[in-house]
């Protein structure tokens, strides 16, 4: 099972390692996070050095066929 990092889990790492008080390193962790929303929500790619890369995917809208005509749905695929 893989556990999950918080925003207080990067608040803490960011003031034990760089010396900061508590709040600057929340700030700072506030104002990172804040930058990669802003771009993915412009539909950029976040490329994070020895990281990763978060990247938006584009999805479509299908009919789904079911058995009953009348319990036809939409569902969003992955594009």
């Amino acid at each position: 099972m893989t556990s999950n990092v918080t925003r207080v889990d990067l608040c803490e790492a960011v003031y034990r390692e760089a010396s900061l008080s508590r709040s600057k390193s929340s700030a700072m962790v506030e104002l990172v996070l804040k930058e990669i929303i802003a771009s993915l929500e412009k539909g950029e790619t976040v490329k994070l050095a020895s990281f990763g890369s978060f990247i938006v995917r584009t999805k479509i809208s299908v009919l789904a066929a079911t058995r009953k005509p009348a319990l036809r749905r939409r569902f969003r695929r992955v594009a």
